[in-house]
């Protein structure tokens, strides 16, 4: 991103509401802001507005929204364009600029620290590691680990009636 600083990028960074469940007012709002864009491009910035115009609207076409996301932000300039999702809340932002708009970016990536899950039952110990939304099982010559034994670590014992006396 930071390679496209002096060229034309646009940076469209949406809060999304759920309010439904094909969530059509977050594609509305998309749809809007993606227009709105597209013509300060068209009106201020003619030499790379086609091109530009043109990732905008195959972003806008495969942007998969999630119920668990707040967030969503659509980057795009002569050589590059993407969308990530943001796990937090974020305020609405259009901006065609010279450099793109980073800051939710840099607090997504604090977000993304990675973590081991290991679960426990009665049979097995699985371990897994993730990084936001993605999960994946650790399976090497420790894990999964499955107990074969049906060990009882200490029997139970019959008492007396002084137990616990002195």
């Amino acid at each position: 991103l930071l390679d496209q600083k002096g060229k034309t990028c646009v940076s469209i960074i949406l809060p999304l509401h759920n309010l439904t469940i094909d969530q059509k007012a977050d594609k509305i709002h998309l749809e809007k802001a993606v227009e709105e864009v597209c013509e300060e491009l068209n009106n201020n910035y003619p030499e790379a507005s086609k091109k530009i115009v043109s990732s905008l609207h195959n972003l806008q076409q495969q942007v998969k929204f999630n119920r668990n996301d707040e967030g969503i932000g659509i980057y795009a300039s002569e050589e590059l364009s993407f969308y990530t999702t943001f796990p937090f809340f974020v305020s609405e932002n259009l901006l065609v600029d010279t450099c793109f708009r980073i800051r939710e970016l840099l607090m997504r990536e604090q977000y993304a620290i990675a973590y081991n899950i290991l679960y426990v039952d009665a049979k097995e110990i699985r371990l897994f590691t993730g990084k936001l939304k993605q999960l994946q099982e650790i399976r090497n010559g420790e894990f999964p680990m499955i107990y074969e034994d049906e060990y009882e670590y200490q029997p139970s014992s019959r008492t007396t009636s002084y137990a616990g006396e002195s």
